[in-house]
């Protein structure tokens, strides 16, 4: 391939650029009160399962 003329003006031939979003996308809970909940609900269930246990086995 052969380019027979170079054109060297600001913007020539240069496809628009899509416009920026401000905003970025949302990928699942990121707020820290769902993320607390849910930490707080894990350790909840550990500790009752370990109770269960303990109750059960006499330990």
């Amino acid at each position: 391939m052969k380019f027979d003329e170079v054109s060297c003006e600001p913007g020539a031939e240069q496809p628009e650029q899509p416009e920026q979003r401000e905003e970025l996308a949302a990928t699942g809970p990121s707020d820290a009160a769902v993320l607390g909940g849910a930490a707080l609900l894990t350790v909840a269930a550990g500790v009752s399962l370990i109770i269960a246990r303990r109750r059960v086995t006499g330990h």
